[in-house]
């Protein structure tokens, strides 16, 4: 049995409860339950799943300003909260905030990422899947994704350096070679996380190299950091009554 609850533990916050009557989590594998990809031993069983579900649900409470905890009984039953702020009237400086473009998220664009691995897809769909009015390519190859580039136009390319058939230096030079796509911002999502490949990353020309697993919070930044800088302004979205629009394409 599941069942879905809520309570107020303190005046300004809000607990929302999912508890199960589940068989449980040991003790010695609680530790490992908001590792990305860690399914504490479920992998050898027949429920379907990545492990990344809790990993990236802890991150987006806390980019909320909330916090994630749990308890679990082996025989019994698991019980996991979130604790959340409740929503406060925006103040004055922050209308004017917004209004400026200094919190706003890109919205009304598409992004391309170019990835063989399905679980890191799934986490970066998932990540992506909380911006507004974005659409989301995927290419498993280096040669579908300049193909798919090249086709849609996107906004902006994340691209994994080790792909199967195009290493991902390749893949990017190709896609500066095309007229149409030589100022689209690329965006280097790899394993290789030694100063030497972040250092030959940035000067192989991608606007931002990020180091997996991911920074949910420094990938979003890098996504608002490339539009801005590339001239999509035009991709916020602002909360004013001004709201702008995306200009069509030809």
């Amino acid at each position: 049995m599941v069942t879905f609850s809520y309570e107020h533990p303190a005046k300004n916050n809000v607990r929302l409860i999912v508890a199960d009557t589940g068989t449980g989590i040991p003790a010695e594998r609680q530790s490992g339950l908001f590792q990305p990809f860690n399914r504490l031993g479920a992998e050898g069983r027949a429920i379907e799943g990545t492990g990344i579900g809790l990993a990236l649900s802890r991150r987006l409470v806390e980019l909320m300003g909330g916090s994630i905890g749990f308890s679990s009984v082996v025989g019994e039953g698991s019980r996991f909260w979130i604790d959340v702020p409740i929503y406060q009237a925006p103040s004055a400086e922050v209308h004017a905030a917004t209004a400026t473009g200094l919190a706003q998220r890109p919205s009304g664009f598409s992004i391309l990422y170019i990835e063989d691995n399905p679980a890191n897809v799934a986490l970066i769909r998932n990540i992506v899947a909380t911006l507004d009015d974005v659409q989301f390519l995927e290419a498993k190859d280096g040669s579908t994704g300049i193909a798919m580039a090249k086709l849609h136009r996107p906004d902006l390319i994340m691209l994994d350096i080790n792909l199967p058939d195009l290493n991902g230096y390749v893949v990017m030079q190709r896609l500066k070679r095309e007229p149409e796509l030589k100022a689209t911002p690329v965006l280097a999502l790899s394993a290789g996380a030694m100063p030497s490949d972040i250092r030959r990353g940035i000067e192989a020309g991608f606007f931002r190299y990020l180091t997996k697993p991911i920074d949910v919070g420094k990938l979003l930044n890098a996504i608002d950091a490339a539009l801005s800088t590339s001239g999509h302004d035009d991709h916020t979205s602002p909360t004013t009554p001004q709201e702008s629009q995306r200009a069509p394409r030809a």
